[in-house]
């Protein structure tokens, strides 16, 4: 028996799943405001969108999760014109992307393997003592120096990040802006994992 098409097989499911740029994206709309019909409707019309590969949706919590297709492309305007069609609009969104880490004298950005979207970092909302924060000011998420000592580490050392969070005002993209909220490192080359 020949195993070397079973091998290559296995590889290549392997590196598709390493691939995956966004892995997972978490929307939330209004509870109360999509009942059975309109959940039927959103769901088929979430199915149905390029990139989608599953949905799991929530009713009672007026939330769907998807599951992307690997190296499918990022739309924050697809996903929510589907949303618009039948009445609703995403109060969160929240995002699990696989890429590489790549700075400049301001910011740090994750670009994601397979399209290359680009998502400027951000840090979450630090609060301080005795002054107001206004969490929807883009001022109010800075990154850490320690955050951003940890990005530059990785980007030195070739390595793929894994962050997930919250897409803040992406209504206002480009660039896609995610707040990094929890961030993982996968010990592979990122020259690798080019196609």
């Amino acid at each position: 028996m020949n195993l070397w098409p079973v091998l290559l097989t296995l590889f290549s499911l392997i590196t598709i799943s390493l691939t995956a740029e966004i892995e997972r994206v978490t929307i939330k709309w209004t509870p109360g405001l999509c009942q059975t019909s309109c959940s039927k409707t959103l769901q088929q019309k979430l199915s149905k969108m390029n990139g989608v590969a599953e949905v799991n949706f929530n009713q009672d919590g007026a939330e769907a999760n998807l599951r992307w297709k690997p190296t499918a492309s990022f739309s924050y305007a697809n996903l929510e014109s589907t949303m618009a069609q039948i009445g609703l609009s995403m109060d969160d969104i929240r995002i699990k992307a696989r890429g590489y880490i790549k700075h400049d004298e301001k910011t740090v950005t994750l670009v994601s393997i397979g399209d290359n979207t680009r998502f400027v970092l951000l840090g979450p909302v630090i609060p301080q003592k005795s002054a107001q924060v206004n969490e929807y000011s883009v001022y109010a998420h800075p990154v850490s120096p320690e955050l951003r000592t940890k990005l530059l580490n990785a980007e030195k050392a070739n390595m793929i990040a894994v962050i997930e969070g919250q897409l803040f005002e992406p209504e206002r993209s480009p660039p896609l802006l995610l707040i990094a909220e929890n961030i993982n490192f996968v010990q592979m080359q990122k020259d690798n994992q080019k196609q």
